[in-house]
């Protein structure tokens, strides 16, 4: 009767230590798979911000050419009007 029960134990033992390792496995499978996913997401969103920035450097740039465009034309309005206004004077 002893040696059957310590063949029960043995075995449940056996069991134990075999699930043990087969959740083991599946959690580390899991965990890669995590860990593989968080990579693609991070390299995403890299590549997403990066994108972001060229664009917001795009629209700044072509802002400051706006702006600078818009100033010589008004530095030439006003060298008009006062190259119009000095020969008013001079006549």
């Amino acid at each position: 009767m002893s040696s059957d029960i310590n063949e029960l134990i043995a075995g449940m033992k056996a069991q134990f230590v075999h699930m043990r390792q087969t959740y083991d496995g599946h959690l580390k499978s899991i965990e890669g798979e995590f860990d593989e996913e968080r990579a693609q997401i991070l390299s995403r969103n890299k590549e997403e911000i990066e994108n972001l920035f060229k664009e917001n450097k795009q629209v700044e740039d072509d802002f400051l050419l706006k702006r600078q465009k818009q100033e010589e034309q008004n530095a030439k309005q006003l060298e008009d009007v006062m190259s119009q206004d000095a020969n008013k004077q001079a006549e």
